[in-house]
């Protein structure tokens, strides 16, 4: 029994360490997104912070902010 109780114990601390790389990669890569939408806006010619990118006259269903398909 003791034994089960130290690798419950190793497990979890294992996850919370997981979830913490996790919630470390969730943070970069929201400043990612945010300097790549800055970018974007620059080179479009809008401000930065705008929603979902939408394009007239385009076709390929370009990804918007939360990842899914922007419809034209």
């Amino acid at each position: 029994m003791p034994q089960d109780t130290e690798h419950l114990a190793q497990a979890l601390r294992e996850l919370a360490k997981g979830e913490q790389a996790a919630a470390r990669l969730e943070t970069s890569l929201a400043a990612l997104e945010d300097k790549l939408d800055a970018m974007l806006a620059a080179v479009e010619g809008r401000p930065a912070g705008g929603e979902a990118v939408q394009q007239a006259g385009r076709g390929d269903g370009e990804v918007g902010r939360e990842g899914g398909r922007v419809s034209e």
